[in-house]
């Protein structure tokens, strides 16, 4: 009987520690039970709140990529208008460079217009002038015979020999060619020239050149019977024409022809402007063979018939 009631309880005992035993394993088992779903319930809140900030991150990427499309849009716009406007700004300068090239045509023509009726009223004054001066020939060539022969007669009755002078005066303008313009300064200037004047005439054009500077030209037509007289005077008179001008004139432009029985020497001078340069009257009495004309000077009875 002790056997049997030791037996029962131990049994008793062991029931109940069985009992306790599975109690606590079902708590355990409960509160693993209840960590799990709260675990899980907190990775649902996990994921809701990932599935939020991903569904406001693609929003926000949509939002940006509209943004970089309206700013390339917005870009592309600025190109086009830029472009639009180098455009433009490239025409306006070809309509003004155009505009600017045919005011500076029409400033041309105006010019060319202006010079063209210079040289029309110089050349109704020149013929004027010439038809006068035939009229007055015509009129008065016995007269103009006289003054020559009166002029010779002088010279004569004082000892002085045009040709003479002539002479010596070719031998300066030689001299002055020698040291300061020819090449070969042994060689010599008049010895087969067709026409010693001409000559002469362009050693004081080729001197002003070498020491001055100024651009120089010479339009001679003489026949070959100038007296030495004649020579004399229009070499003396255009050195005397030239020095009035060369200090101010960049171009110089001489021009010596006959007309009839007398030489006329026209000094055509410019300045760097273009600006016409005078030359001084030469002040002669008429008894010396000498005649201030527009622009130069007409030497009297310079060519034998």
């Amino acid at each position: 009987m002790v056997l049997l009631a030791v037996a029962l309880a131990v049994l008793f005992v062991g029931a109940v520690a069985f009992a306790v035993a599975t109690l606590l394993r079902l708590k355990r088992q409960r509160l693993l039970v209840a960590e799990a779903e709260q675990a899980v319930s907190t990775r649902s809140r996990e994921l809701a709140a990932k599935g939020v900030a991903l569904e406001r991150a693609e929003r926000l990427r949509a939002e940006a990529g509209e943004r970089a499309d309206a700013a390339e849009q917005a870009h592309r716009r600025a190109e086009l208008d830029k472009v639009r406007a180098e455009y433009e700004r490239s025409m306006a300068e070809q309509d003004r460079m155009r505009a600017e090239h045919a005011r500076a045509a029409a400033d041309d023509e105006r010019a060319k217009a202006r010079r063209a009726a210079a040289v029309a009223e110089a050349s109704i004054e020149e013929s004027r002038i010439a038809a006068e001066r035939a009229i007055s020939d015509s009129v008065s060539s016995d007269e103009r015979a006289a003054a020559a022969e009166r002029r010779a007669a002088e010279a004569s009755a004082i000892g002085v020999d045009p040709h003479v002078l002539w002479a010596l005066e070719r031998s300066r303008v030689e001299r002055r060619w020698k040291l300061g313009v020819s090449m070969h300064p042994d060689g010599s200037l008049f010895a087969d020239a067709p026409n010693a004047l001409v000559e002469a005439l362009q050693v004081e054009l080729d001197v002003i050149r070498e020491e001055v500077g100024t651009v120089v030209a010479l339009v001679a037509e003489l026949p070959p019977s100038v007296t030495a007289a004649g020579s004399l005077l229009t070499l003396r008179a255009t050195q005397e024409l030239l020095a009035s001008v060369v200090r101010r004139a960049d171009t110089i432009k001489l021009r010596v022809f006959a007309e009839v029985n007398d030489i006329v020497v026209i000094i055509e001078a410019r300045d760097e402007r273009g600006s016409l340069v005078e030359p001084l009257m030469l002040a002669t009495p008429p008894s010396l063979g000498l005649e201030a004309s527009p622009g130069g000077v007409r030497i009297l009875d310079a060519i034998t018939d």
